[in-house]
Parts: structure tokens; C-alpha cells; sequence
């Protein structure tokens, strides 16, 4: 008869006291242990594909370029850039050689005046005028009147009456009620007839220029017509015809 192993007999004794501990869960356990993994894997997936929508929206926000940045206009651009000046109308320049802008020259209008029926004495009527031969500026009118003065005891020439009147191409003439002014000390008194741009005398300084007070240069503006009555005292002798103007 062997021996009884001593060792043998304790792993034995344990196994049969432990052996209900160690029983098997059962097919329920077995189902409970698949679900939750099953749970636990579809939790992971979902984590996965919420990791990836993430990063498909993070990255490109994150490697995007800043916009250029645009220049804010200004409350007032007038005041801070110049303004283009305006080009030159056909009305303000003509074309010349080779489709060139050239400035248009000023226009000079050149009038011959004439007075018909000044060398009749006393207040009368009077035809002042110009000729077909005078030329005008577009929409300009020429200027032409008569004066009167009276001789004075200083040499002067004092201005009694006066009448301005404006003509153009469409209206070449006027009738002027001319009238002669008083002379109680006798001196004598005058007339004159101007065409042109310039200024009715209020007196007639003595001196050389008594003859033609309204003398100029420029052609076609003066007087054109002078007519004196009395002894002229203080001024050119008397005559009965106009005297010639400078500028005619």
C-alpha cells in the first residue's frame, strides 16, 4: 500500500471546499457580459466619429488666411484727393492740325457806329446805329449813347444829360430823343456820340484831351460823332459837322 501524499491531500481538501464557490454564472451572466460590450464598442464608435467631424471642421478654421483688409473710405474725399478738372468742351477749344486742342481766341467785336440826323440844332430825334460791315461776339451786345455837357467858368465840362442803349445783330439801331442842354452864361455846350465799352463821363477835365475825351485804342470803340454849340469857351471851336475820332 503506497503512501499517502501529504501535498496531493491538501490541494484535495481545498478543492472540494471550494468547489461551489467556483460554479459556472450561467447563460444569463454570459448575455449580461455580451450586451456590455457591445455597448461599450458602439460608445467607442460614436466617440471616434464625433473625433473626426472635430477635427474636419478645426483644421481648415485653423490654416485659413485673414481676409486683405480693406481701406475704410473717407468721410470727405473731396477735401483729402483732387478733383479731375473738367476737360474742354467743343464750345471752349477748337480742333486744329492732327486732332490737337487749341485754346479759341477771345472774341473782339468790331462795330462801325454812325448817327443819323446829329447835325440838326435843337432837341431832336436821332438815329444811332451800325453798319452791315460791323461784327459782334456771340451773345454779347455793343454799348452806344450820347452825352451832353455844359462849358463851365473853370474850363471844365459838366455833364447835363445822357442815354445808353444796347444793340446786336438782330437790332442794329435805335432812335434817341437828343436834347440840348441849357446855356444861360453862353459858354457854349456839346454833344457826343460813343460806341464801346466805356464809361459815361460825369466831367471833362480842361486840358488837351477836351477834344476827344472818349479817345481809346482799341478799334471800333470811341467816339464817333461830336457836335458843339456856343463859342465853346472851354473847349475844341465850335462846328457844325462831327469831328473826325481816332479810332474811326
Amino acid at each position: 500500500m503506497s503512501e499517502r501524499d501529504p501535498v496531493r491531500a491538501a490541494f484535495d481538501g481545498a478543492r472540494d471546499r471550494l468547489q461551489g464557490a467556483f460554479a459556472p454564472a450561467g447563460v444569463e451572466a454570459v448575455l449580461g457580459t455580451v450586451r456590455r460590450r457591445r455597448i461599450r464598442r458602439r460608445a467607442g464608435g460614436f466617440a471616434a466619429i464625433a473625433a473626426l467631424a472635430v477635427l474636419a471642421v478645426a483644421v481648415p478654421w485653423a490654416n485659413r488666411t485673414a481676409p486683405p483688409a480693406v481701406p475704410r473710405p473717407s468721410a470727405s474725399p473731396s477735401a483729402e484727393q483732387p478733383q479731375p478738372s473738367p476737360s474742354p468742351s467743343p464750345s471752349d477749344a477748337e480742333t486744329g492740325i492732327g486732332g490737337a486742342v487749341a485754346p479759341v481766341q477771345p472774341c473782339r467785336a468790331r462795330p462801325e457806329a454812325y448817327a443819323e440826323g446829329a447835325d440838326v440844332p435843337g432837341d431832336h430825334d436821332v438815329t444811332l446805329g451800325l453798319t452791315a460791315s460791323s461784327t459782334f461776339c456771340p451773345g454779347k451786345k455793343v454799348k452806344i449813347f450820347w452825352a451832353s455837357y455844359v462849358c463851365q467858368a473853370d474850363g471844365t465840362q459838366q455833364l447835363a444829360d445822357h442815354e445808353v442803349f444796347h444793340l446786336d445783330a438782330g437790332d442794329r439801331s435805335v432812335v434817341a430823343a437828343v436834347r440840348w442842354p441849357a446855356d444861360p452864361e453862353g459858354r457854349g455846350t456839346r454833344i457826343i456820340y460813343v460806341v464801346g465799352d466805356l464809361g459815361v463821363l460825369d466831367e471833362i477835365p480842361a486840358g488837351k484831351r477836351q477834344q476827344y475825351p472818349y479817345w481809346t485804342r482799341a478799334r471800333g470803340s470811341g467816339a464817333f460823332g461830336n457836335h458843339t454849340a456856343g463859342d465853346m469857351q472851354c473847349g475844341p471851336p465850335p462846328s457844325a459837322s462831327p469831328s473826325p475820332s481816332p479810332s474811326a
